[in-house]
């Protein structure tokens, strides 16, 4: 099979994925609003006028939230199928942003520059976490949309246009309770805000609170709370890292055939609209694996030898850099891991780095 061949095939299940994971968010939430003739929440929340009489009264406050985050996940997936851009993200790149360093400042503006409108992000290996239950749980992906309220729901390319420049990341997230409890796909909203001067990722995820999970008066509080940290964890790191300056965001050759998305019943116009695939971290991620391979080599010759210094990886992080007029100007970037003390090692440490073009 040829390299071309083998990529149009990698990109076409990429494509299907990604239209997988948009179905799971959507579908569940469309029969809820139908079963409740409240379809019409939808065009609400993205501010078209609706006829207000006809829409459901809630019974509670509790069954109104829950109908306007329907309404906002299925208005979400729309979004996204005006662009179908789906950020396909290398698993060595992904296990690298989740070990970030979270204690770096960064402004929090930097967050608002998201390359493409209204993303899905895709992992082609789900990154685990632990669930409130104990067991694991596997994120597949997300999707963004803003969120500025409850009832309001903006493409992400409305940023800086918008009062309350909030995110919301809807997690795609198949659990485990426990050794005999099924498979189970979860939707969890989380918040992701942009406001205010410099900030870390550590702050943003102690203080981004999940809007819609699950969980009921007998639920550990204190699991819950863990769980979705380790969710807001997932979703900060890789946005954080497309939105850097340089960020390895590529999309494929212009000559391979990008996946379409299943338009059966649905015209010619929707076949015009294939799945627009950006490939996340396929560079410097197998560079940063490469990396990760040598030191811990590198730890085992030293080890034997009996040396006392062992080596000091400082994690992959955000810096910001001044330039421009008087240093008026400011950019981000993402720094991979770096062997910190490596000439305390010699010859034995020579080529030991991340090579970034």
């Amino acid at each position: 099979m040829s390299t071309g061949t083998r990529l149009r095939r990698e990109l076409t299940n990429i494509g299907t994925m990604a239209q997988r994971l948009a179905f799971d968010v959507e579908r569940p939430q469309v029969d809820y609003l139908r079963n409740r003739d409240a379809m019409d929440l939808v065009p609400f929340v993205r501010g078209q006028a609706v006829d207000l009489a006809q829409l459901p009264q809630a019974r509670t406050d509790g069954e109104a939230e829950e109908m306007l985050a329907a309404a906002s996940m299925v208005a979400a997936v729309r979004l996204w199928r005006q662009t179908r851009v789906v950020y396909d993200i290398d698993p060595h790149m992904s296990e690298s942003l989740m070990d970030m360093d979270e204690d770096c400042e960064f402004p929090a503006a930097a967050l608002r520059r998201l390359p493409h409108p209204n993303p899905l992000f895709l992992f082609r290996e789900p990154v685990t976490v632990t669930n409130y239950l104990g067991g694991t749980s596997a994120v597949r992906g997300f999707l963004l949309m803003l969120r500025p309220r409850l009832k309001s729901v903006l493409s992400t390319a409305d940023i800086d246009r918008c009062d309350h420049p909030i995110y919301a990341a809807i997690a795609v997230v198949d659990s485990f309770g426990g050794p005999d409890a099924q498979e189970e796909t979860t939707l969890v909203e989380l918040t992701v805000p942009t406001s205010g001067g410099m900030t870390t990722v550590r702050k943003i995820i102690d203080g981004a609170a999940g809007i819609i999970t699950v969980g009921d008066a007998d639920t550990d509080q204190a699991a819950l709370r863990d769980y979705i940290l380790q969710l807001q964890r997932v979703v900060i790191a890789h946005m954080l890292y497309v939105c850097c300056d340089q960020a390895d965001i590529q999309a494929p050759p212009s000559d391979q055939l990008l996946s379409r998305p299943d338009t059966k019943g649905k015209g010619k116009k929707a076949a015009a609209r294939p799945v627009q695939i950006q490939r996340v971290g396929w560079r410097l991620g197998p560079s940063i694996h490469g990396f990760q391979t040598q030191v811990a080599h590198l730890a085992n010759l030293t080890g034997a030898g009996g040396w006392k210094v062992i080596p000091h990886v400082r994690k992959g992080h955000p810096h910001t850099f001044l330039h421009g007029p008087r240093k008026s100007l400011r950019k981000t970037l993402w720094l991979p891991p770096m062997l910190v003390n490596a000439d305390a090692f010699g010859e034995l440490a020579q080529g030991i780095v991340v090579p970034v073009n």
